[in-house]
C-alpha cells in the first residue's frame, strides 16, 4: 500500500476516524505489521520493539480505539479505586496481618469487578 495525500493516513491523522473508510486504516496497519515481521526474519526478539513507522502507527491506533474502550469499560472502577480509602496492598512486608486479610479482600473485589466489566463489554 502506498501512503499519499489520498491514502488512509494524511497529516498524522487517521482518515476514516469519522467513518470515511475505517477499513483502509486497518488494512494499512496490517500491511505495516506484515512488513515489520518480514524485516526481522531471524531476530524475533526485536519485532515491534524498535521505533519504526509500524510501531508508532499501531501504538497510536491502539490509543485511538482502546482509549475510549478502556474509559467506557473501566473508567468508573478506576475512578472509584483512586478515590477510595480502601487499601489493596498485599505485600506482607508492607502491612500488618489483620490489614493483609482485609486488603486481600479489597483487591479480590476490585479484580472481580474489573474482570466482570471486561467480560461483559463484549455483549
Amino acid at each position: 500500500m502506498v501512503v499519499s495525500e489520498q491514502g488512509p493516513i494524511y497529516g498524522g491523522h487517521a482518515r476514516g476516524h469519522g467513518g470515511d473508510h475505517p477499513g483502509d486504516v486497518l488494512e494499512f496497519l496490517i500491511d505495516l505489521g506484515v512488513a515489520e515481521l518480514d524485516r526481522f526474519d531471524d531476530r524475533e526478539a526485536l519485532i515491534f520493539r524498535e521505533n519504526t513507522l509500524a510501531t508508532k502507527a499501531i501504538d497510536e491506533y491502539m490509543k485511538l480505539v482502546g482509549g475510549k474502550y478502556l474509559q467506557d469499560t473501566l473508567g468508573e472502577v478506576v475512578a472509584r479505586l483512586c478515590t477510595s480509602g480502601d487499601s489493596c496492598e498485599v505485600d506482607p512486608g508492607k502491612c500488618a496481618g489483620l490489614d493483609l486479610t482485609e486488603n486481600q479482600n479489597n483487591l479480590r473485589q476490585v479484580c472481580e469487578e474489573t474482570f466482570q466489566r471486561i467480560a461483559g463489554s463484549g455483549e
